[in-house]
Parts: C-alpha cells; sequence; structure tokens
C-alpha cells in the first residue's frame, strides 16, 4: 500500500508543478505580446501623427505627442530586453511540456495496479520531475543572467597590438 502513496504524492506534485508551468507561461506569453504591440504600436504611429496636416499650433503638439510615442516606445523595448518575457514563455512552455509527457507516464503507471507500481519506476519518474523543474530554473537564471550588462571591453591603443 505504500506504493499507492508513493503515486498519489507524485500525482499531486507534477499536477501542481504543471499549473505552475502554465500560470507562468500564460502571464509571460501576455506580457511578451502587449509588451511587443505596444512598442510596435507607438513606433509606427510616430511618422503618421508628424505627417498629419494640420495648423502651426496643432503641429506642435503633435510633434509633443510624437516624441512622446517615441520615449514610451523606447521604454517598452527596454523593459522587454530587461525582463526577457518571451524566452521565460517558451523556458515554461518547454517544461510544461515534459511535465504532461511526465504525467502521461504517471498516468500509465498508475493505471496498472498502484498497490503494485515498482519503488524503481517512482523514483525514476520522481528524479524526472526534478530534473525538468531544475531544467526550468536552470533556464530562468539563464535569461535573467543574460541580460546583465557585461563591462565593455577596454580600448586598445594603437601602441597596444595583444592579440585577443
Amino acid at each position: 500500500m505504500a506504493a499507492t502513496g508513493k503515486v498519489d504524492y507524485l500525482v499531486q506534485e507534477v499536477e501542481r508543478a504543471i499549473g505552475d508551468a502554465d500560470r507562468r507561461r500564460h502571464k509571460h506569453k501576455w506580457f511578451s505580446v502587449v509588451i511587443r504591440l505596444g512598442a510596435s504600436g507607438c513606433t509606427a504611429a510616430i511618422p503618421v501623427v508628424l505627417g498629419w496636416r494640420v495648423s502651426p499650433d496643432r503641429a506642435v503638439l503633435l510633434g509633443h505627442v510624437a516624441m512622446v510615442l517615441g520615449a514610451l516606445a523606447t521604454v517598452l523595448i527596454a523593459y522587454e530586453t530587461f525582463y526577457g518575457h518571451r524566452e521565460l514563455w517558451a523556458i515554461n512552455t518547454a517544461a510544461a511540456t515534459q511535465l504532461h509527457a511526465l504525467e502521461l507516464d504517471l498516468g500509465y503507471l498508475k493505471a496498472g495496479n498502484p498497490d503494485i507500481a515498482a519503488d524503481e519506476a517512482l523514483d525514476e519518474l520522481r528524479t524526472r520531475l526534478k530534473e525538468i523543474l531544475n531544467e526550468a530554473d536552470s533556464a530562468w537564471v539563464g535569461v535573467r543572467q543574460s541580460t546583465a550588462k557585461q563591462p565593455p571591453p577596454r580600448p586598445s591603443s594603437g601602441s597596444d597590438k595583444r592579440a585577443v
């Protein structure tokens, strides 16, 4: 009967992990799409706003609006670059796919007789779960580190001809 407890525990953990990955995936997808569309919309609106033929007083106002749109597009692009929502969306999609495959394997094992489910098979599935979660965490850390700015290389002088 101990195997049944392990199976049920593993089922709950996999379902929780799938829910977490799906929640993060949807969040990052939404942020990525909204930020990209917002930045693209602002950038596309600038020539339209500047191209309107209006009175000189309104032309100044439209120039200010175009400047604000350009600044907003720049901030949105910098935000997306810093947070990497698109990459995080892909990471969580891959994790959710792997977790669903694990869920299928676990369901297949459970569909047999859970009382005689091999501890080795359960341990293997638990190890796979931990690997999937660790890979997703490592990828998330990689995205976070890739957005950190590296110091620029030192400029070389004419007399300094070292090979890089």
